[in-house]
């Protein structure tokens, strides 16, 4: 609608999460439609999506938590940076939390850090290439409308 903040911070409902007893292919959808939409709209020229999940989802990691603060980082968990400033075909190895976007957001407004831990936070400007020459949008063709997509019904 043309109503795209600077910033925003999209949270799925319990039905587009990806979370038990939730067909995962209904959340895989939601951030799909999300994405095309940003990649079609005129703010795509100007945008970072940075997808992450949560938490580890329950599988096994080979690699122990770092210990940062009193609460730890905890288990990895994936996060795709989604931008017409993204490098193509880039792996970022550099560990992250999910302060970092809070991070890269700050140094980008010249702002304070908002807490000690996002100050220590690695910004995701690692991640982006500002000078590159934009990327064209590429969207994926989802097999149904989001509307249509059949949805369980949770106890």
């Amino acid at each position: 609608r043309g109503t795209l903040p600077a910033f925003a911070w999209i949270t799925p409902t319990m039905l587009d999460s990806e979370h038990p007893p939730t067909d995962i292919d209904i959340g895989m959808w939601y951030v799909t439609d999300l994405l095309n939409a940003l990649a079609q709209s005129p703010y795509w020229r100007d945008s970072a999506a940075v997808v992450v999940w949560d938490e580890y989802g329950g599988f096994y990691d080979h690699v122990p938590p770092p210990q940062v603060d009193r609460f730890g980082l905890g288990f990895r968990v994936p996060a795709l940076v989604v931008s017409p400033y993204a490098r193509p075909g880039y792996v970022d190895s550099v560990r992250y939390d999910f302060t970092s976007v809070l991070r890269y957001e700050e140094e980008l407004h010249g702002l304070r850090p908002l807490t000690e831990r996002v100050a220590e936070a690695h910004s995701l400007a690692s991640a982006l290439d500002l000078r590159q020459r934009p990327l064209a949008p590429v969207s994926i063709d989802a097999p149904l409308p989001a509307q249509d997509v059949p949805r369980p019904v949770l106890p």
